[in-house]
């Protein structure tokens, strides 16, 4: 049963890794605190860059976790955004959450 639970973390892994390189879009109509960790991201806005500064924006309002959600599309299974959740102590109170398109031109 360890193994086949070992698997499942492991492609789990692999799996939001796959995207990891994504390009991101900017957000649009979200908190300025979206926006702002869009910019300083660096040159190429990707999955890892944008959480990294998200990181501090989440923590300076007050959270404690960041996670990120990749949406795919239903078709094709392409990826067409990213959720990035802020959380507090409790992992029910949401603090701050940004969406970010994929780029485009990926």
């Amino acid at each position: 049963m360890k193994i086949y639970q070992g698997l499942c973390l492991l492609a789990l892994f692999f799996y939001q890794n796959t995207y990891a390189e994504e390009a991101l879009s900017a957000p649009s109509g979200q908190s300025p605190q979206c926006e702002k960790a869009y910019e300083s991201a660096g040159q190429i806005k990707t999955i890892g860059n944008v959480f990294n500064t998200l990181s501090s924006a989440c923590h300076d309002a007050g959270g404690m976790k960041l996670m990120h959600q990749i949406l795919v599309s239903e078709n094709g299974n392409e990826p067409t955004g990213v959720l990035f959740t802020c959380t507090g102590s409790d992992s029910n109170y949401v603090v701050l959450s940004c969406l970010f398109p994929t780029s485009l031109e990926s």
